[in-house]
Formats: structure tokens, sequence, C-alpha cells
């Protein structure tokens, strides 16, 4: 995992999300100083959708769909013919796999009346897969702070706690922290007992139709 120097250790916020039903609701809600506009994912999710139904074969740049990636580090395809496409922003294998299928879901992390976004594989495991988390930021607006992927994945737990695998030399790394949306911020916690990861119900890119930014 990748994450901005913006997203630095910060205080911790207690929420009460308990699962994932019912997570696909959005929320209107102000944060820090700047207040979220209603439905402000809409343009994110068209970009997703964009590439995730390509399988990251459309070679957008996020910023034109107002959406701030803390991950510039460019990245490739490798096409048919050998020759490598080179991409704005670093590309997982996950996205690449054609057998795959991606959605996203809606969730307010820390109780402040505004949904994240998280953005994951649609398949019968037993929890959801998350790659990639986008919030709004209280200066971006639109905001990735945080990418995952290549065998190593974001998890929801209950209580809004995010579980991070990481590599860690031969062995995963696992670690857990919790949004703090004052502060832009995604500390580190130790809960007493690992929490459960959960099975979420994402909305496949592949069954919606592009959104009106409104």
């Amino acid at each position: 995992m990748k994450i901005s120097a913006i997203a630095a250790v910060a205080v911790m916020l207690a929420i009460t999300m308990t699962g994932c039903a019912g997570g696909n609701v959005g929320n209107t809600g102000t944060i820090g100083k700047n207040k979220a506009p209603k439905h402000w994912y809409n343009k994110t999710l068209d970009y997703y959708k964009a590439e995730c139904d390509s399988h990251w074969k459309a070679n957008l740049d996020p910023k034109t769909y107002e959406l701030t990636r803390s991950v510039t580090t460019s990245g490739y395809i490798q096409k048919a013919d050998g020759t490598k496409e080179e991409l704005p922003v670093s590309v997982c294998k996950e996205y690449q796999d054609e057998n795959n299928r991606f959605g996203y879901y809606l969730t307010d992390l820390d109780g402040d009346g505004t949904d994240e976004v998280l953005i994951g594989i649609v398949d019968d495991s037993e929890a959801t897969k998350f790659m990639e988390i986008c919030i709004w930021h209280n200066d971006f607006g639109a905001f990735n702070p945080m990418t995952n992927g290549d065998g190593y994945y974001f998890y929801l737990c209950e209580g809004g706690i995010i579980r991070n695998d990481t590599w860690y030399g031969s062995q995963t790394k696992t670690e857990y922290m919790q949004y703090d949306s004052e502060n832009n911020s995604w500390p580190m916690i130790e809960p007493e007992t690992a929490p459960k990861p959960l099975k979420c119900n994402l909305v496949p890119f592949d069954e919606i139709e592009t959104r009106d930014a409104d």
C-alpha cells in the first residue's frame, strides 16, 4: 500500500457502523472546513467504471474526473504484441485480469454523515477484497489516498475498521486503521481482538450506467 504524506497519524474517531448491509445509500455531510457536495463521488465512479470495464485499457487521467490520486507513479500494461503502453497511474494486476469483475461500495466510515467509496472485486470470497479507497478531502475534494492490490488488499471490518494487508518480506503484514475525516488521516489502531472482515454487496460497474455529476 502507498499512502500520501498528507495522510499522517492523527486522532481516532469513534464510530458506530456495524456491518455492510445497506451501505450503498449515499449521504451528504460536512467534513472539516469544506462541505462535501451531494453525491460528490459521481465523477469518481465514472472514472472507475470506465477503467474497470476496460480492465484499465481506457488509459484515463483521473484529473479530468476531478479526482486527485496520491499515487502518481506511472505504470504500464503489456499489450498482446509485446509492447508496453504507459499509464497515467500505476495499475495492479487484478485490474488487468479480464476474468475479474469490479464494483463499488459506499459507506460512512467515521459517522460524519458523508460516505466514502471503496473499490473492490466482485467474487464469491468470504470477505470482500478492496484495492482502493476514495474520500472527500478537506482541501483536494475527491481524493484517493491509498491503493493496494497485486495479491494484497484492504478489508472492511466491523466498526468501520480497515484491515490492510501488505507485502513484508516472505510474510504478509496485517495492520488496522480507522479513518479520521476531520484530519484527513488514517491512524493505526491495535484492536484487542482481530475484527472480522465483512462480505459487502458491491454494485458491479458493468451493471450501471455512467452517472450524472450532480
